[in-house]
């Protein structure tokens, strides 16, 4: 019995001995972020209703980022507007194209987010970074963003970061 516990304890810290020489993982401190993204253009836009009492709002559109992030995006928008509350959610994923620091190259950027039907209430959601190219392929990144309601026209959206990683 002993002599079997002893050959099974020896086989255990063989078999956790290449944990050893394992390289650890560091992650580069968290750059912090923020700045704004603006709506120049909407490139195209649809529109639909649904027989539950929501209308959908698709749309694509062009925007200008500047802050830590500097360039411009190519963004689909998918919005759902619910027609008993006026309550919304919405979704969007943006191709960005610029730099962010001394780094150059794109990053592909998820979003959502929610807007209650209160005047004045933010539009307010989180964004992720999913991936990048070129200089900013190891970019990782997610943080949340809003937009105050202060009237009509072109939408600017500010952000900040959580966790910016390059």
């Amino acid at each position: 019995m002993r002599k079997t516990l002893m050959v099974t304890l020896l086989i255990g810290v063989v078999a956790l001995l290449p944990m050893l020489w394992v390289p650890v993982a560091r992650a580069t401190p968290p750059i912090p972020a923020e700045g704004n993204w603006t709506i120049v253009d909407i490139t195209s836009q649809h529109i639909r209703f649904t027989d539950d009492g929501n209308m959908i709002v698709t749309e694509t559109d062009f925007s200008v980022y500047d802050g830590t992030f500097e360039g411009t995006a190519e963004e689909t928008v998918t919005i759902i507007i619910d027609l008993a509350t006026f309550e919304c959610s919405v979704k969007a994923a943006a191709t960005f194209t610029g730099s962010v620091g001394d780094r150059s190259g794109t990053l592909v950027i998820r979003s959502v987010g929610r807007c209650p039907f209160v005047w004045g209430a933010p539009l307010e959601g989180q964004w992720v970074i999913l991936h990048g190219t070129d200089e900013l392929v190891n970019f990782r990144g997610q943080g949340t963003w809003y937009k105050e309601m202060v009237g009509v026209g072109i939408p600017i959206f500010y952000w900040g970061a959580d966790t910016l990683r390059g």
